[in-house]
């Protein structure tokens, strides 16, 4: 699912690009990598909840991708829409305004988002 790790080495801070085992400073970086695995596999977890009409399943394997990477607008964007099935209006906007804030163009933002104000 992501594109690139949204991590920063933990030695040196610098940006961790996908497929990069050591980072410039020589600290080696695949645990790192190991959990961006992780969280895509909780990130299909959540989808397969969601598809299996289960949505309190779903929102917690989105809310683990979540906290596991925090810079993902594409989880992000799921743990909103899953908040609004669920009735939580006000969880869901300010959790598609984080989705938003991590990458203001990601497709589904704008409907997701009319799709809320339309419950209201």
């Amino acid at each position: 699912m992501s594109a690139n790790l949204p991590y920063r080495c933990p030695a040196c801070g610098n940006q961790i690009i996908a497929g990069q085992t050591i980072c410039s400073c020589g600290a080696d970086l695949t645990l790192l990598q190991r959990l961006d695995m992780i969280a895509d596999a909780w990130f299909n977890r959540g989808l397969r909840a969601q598809a299996d009409g289960e949505p309190g399943q779903a929102l917690e394997w989105f809310s683990a991708c979540c906290a596991a990477r925090p810079g993902d607008a594409e989880a992000r964007l799921a743990q909103a829409k899953t908040w609004g099935q669920l009735g939580r209006r006000k969880e869901a906007l300010r959790t598609l305004q984080l989705a938003r804030d991590i990458n203001p163009d990601l497709p589904g933002i704008a409907d997701t988002e009319q799709a809320l104000n339309e419950e209201a």
